[in-house]
């Protein structure tokens, strides 16, 4: 609505929505009077109202109110200049859970990395890693076994099923799993292989794995915990068993997530199960450091950066640290502000700046949501 406000007679307005890498991007272009540099800094802050002609005042939080409901879902918008005059506002956002054939890529990526296949028709709906219960994807060539366990756990998790270790694959490709609980004896692929690719994949190395099998050697124990499985279970086993392992993986997670958000300083290493997993989130952690002073660093700078599409890098962090990147940026930059107003005798407003915020304003806000206090207040607590 703004393209058409601001865009007179004979002028152009475009629209144009492209999927790629499971990313959905909006491009609105016009060749309207544009926007100066000095108001780009501002105008997803609620309230600022940038130069307008008297007949075309707004109200100063429509595209605050576009630029929350963007990070909501885990996406971002911006602005750019059009080309010879005018604006072209770019939103993107992650899109699970859509059909492989809906992709204009979809026979190769732009990294040449194969399409995902659909997931098969007999698994359980895709739901959002953000709220919904934990996902437990069941792998077992026997029907009837994968059944009652699948009919245990389904009270508490949301349940996928797979009949070999492809199948499971594919299931991963389209679904967010938490966990995984695998036969190793099976056709087609087996649990041992399906272990370590799950575990030498950075799209999925975090997902627990907990491999299930009726020999006792202690060869076959030694193998798969070499290849990266978190638990080993002997066939037969008592259920309750199996409930009390998983729900361990599960609570391990939440404490990460909370020592994410409530510990200043957190080592990747606390957080983390693997090394790729470690690895992963001290290099995000780095490039936000290093670009720490730049409000204009977003969401697919970071995911470019750490060479994971914006779907993967936002389902990543959820299952690491329970934020999206968003967040993930956002929580780095307040962490290295509540550093600085404890350790220098710097001004509130230099400490946003130099923390990447475009406004003091902002910036307040968001460390009174993250830490339940102002930063005046802050500091009054430490005199």
């Amino acid at each position: 609505s703004n393209a058409f406000k601001y865009t007179p007679d004979g002028g152009s307005v475009s629209v144009k929505a492209t999927l790629k890498d499971r990313d959905l991007t909006i491009r609105i272009a016009d060749s309207g009077q544009g926007i100066s540099p000095e108001a780009k800094k501002h105008i997803f802050e609620r309230f600022y109202q940038g130069e307008q002609g008297n007949h075309k005042t707004g109200s100063g939080i429509g595209l605050h109110i576009a630029n929350e409901y963007a990070r909501m879902h885990g996406g971002d918008i911006s602005v750019s200049d059009n080309q010879p005059k005018g604006s072209v506002f770019t939103l993107t956002l992650p899109v699970d859970g859509c059909s492989a054939q809906s992709d204009p890529e979809k026979t190769s990526g732009a990294s040449g990395t194969p399409a995902e296949p659909p997931a098969p028709e007999n698994t359980s709906e895709e739901s959002s890693a953000a709220d919904s219960p934990a996902t437990i994807l069941i792998v077992d060539d026997n029907e009837e076994y994968r059944d009652f366990i699948a009919d245990t756990l389904s009270k508490d998790y949301t349940i996928f099923k797979a009949g070999n270790g492809r199948e499971a694959l594919d299931i991963m490709a389209k679904g967010n799993i938490s966990l995984i609980v695998s036969d190793v004896m099976m056709p087609v692929m087996d649990g041992m292989e399906l272990c370590r690719q799950v575990k030498t994949n950075i799209r999925w190395s975090h997902i627990p794995v907990i491999l299930l099998t009726a020999k006792t050697a202690e060869e076959y124990r030694l193998e798969g915990l070499e290849l990266g499985a978190d638990d080993y279970l002997t066939k037969p086993f008592n259920l309750k068993f199996l409930q009390l392992r998983i729900k361990k993986f599960i609570d391990l997670f939440e404490r990460n997530h909370r020592m994410f958000s409530n510990k200043l300083d957190v080592s990747p290493s606390e957080i983390t199960i693997t090394s790729l997993d470690e690895k992963l989130v001290e290099k995000a952690i780095r490039i936000v450091e290093e670009h720490m002073s730049d409000s204009d660093f977003s969401v697919e700078l970071l995911s470019s950066e750490l060479a994971l599409s914006r779907g993967y890098l936002y389902k990543k962090l959820m299952a690491i640290t329970g934020k999206g990147p968003a967040e993930f940026i956002r929580t780095i930059r307040l962490k290295r502000a509540r550093q600085l107003l404890e350790q220098s005798q710097m001004q509130v407003a230099e400490i946003a700046y130099m923390c990447g915020f475009n406004s003091p304003r902002r910036f307040a806000q968001n460390f009174k949501n993250e830490f339940g206090m102002l930063p005046s207040e802050f500091l009054k607590g430490r005199t």
